[in-house]
């Protein structure tokens, strides 16, 4: 049972609920993983006040990262999870602003691998650092293909070892 859904990409907009699900017509359920291909996936919608329900199909075409809010005790593979994150990887913009999006600064996740990093990121944005945030979007990136690495980026102050630079992803884009 699906209430919402969003797409973000630089912002957020609602999706468009009213497409009828038809699976002749390549409309299929959503995949058990954080990065999906384009297309439309199956949803499911409640209207309380009329008390009526159908299928329809999410479009998620457009690159970026879509987000799903499921009543608590309606979660896939019975998780309590009520919201459940989908990127659309098919640019590497897309994806750049999906991590960004699912990052807050901190430190809450560091002690995580960047595999269970990946895994949370289904339903829960990740507490961590630049370093932590590049290595997820590295990762993701050589996941959907693209040849992505680490650069670090340091001061010339002394080194503190706490604040001596930076770290950031790098992604070719057409080649480049």
């Amino acid at each position: 049972m699906m209430f919402t859904t969003r797409h973000y990409l630089n912002q957020r907009t609602n999706l468009d609920q009213t497409v009828p699900f038809n699976a002749a017509a390549g409309h299929k359920d959503f995949p058990q993983a954080l990065l999906i291909p384009p297309g439309f996936y199956k949803g499911y919608i409640y209207n309380p006040k009329t008390q009526t329900e159908f299928y329809c199909a999410l479009n998620c075409t457009q690159p970026g990262l879509y987000q799903i809010f499921i009543p608590l005790n309606e979660g896939a593979n019975g998780s309590l999870a009520n919201i459940y994150n989908f990127i659309n990887a098919s640019t590497p913009l897309g994806l750049a602003s999906a991590v960004a999006t699912l990052h807050a600064f901190g430190t809450a996740d560091s002690n995580l691998s960047v595999p269970d990093r990946i895994a949370k990121l289904r339903n829960s944005p990740l507490s961590m650092q630049c370093g932590e945030s590049a290595s997820v979007f590295v990762s993701l990136a050589q996941a959907a293909g693209y040849e992505a690495r680490l650069c670090a980026i340091l001061t010339q102050d002394p080194p503190n070892y706490f604040n001596d630079g930076h770290m950031v992803a790098e992604a070719k884009v057409d080649g480049r």
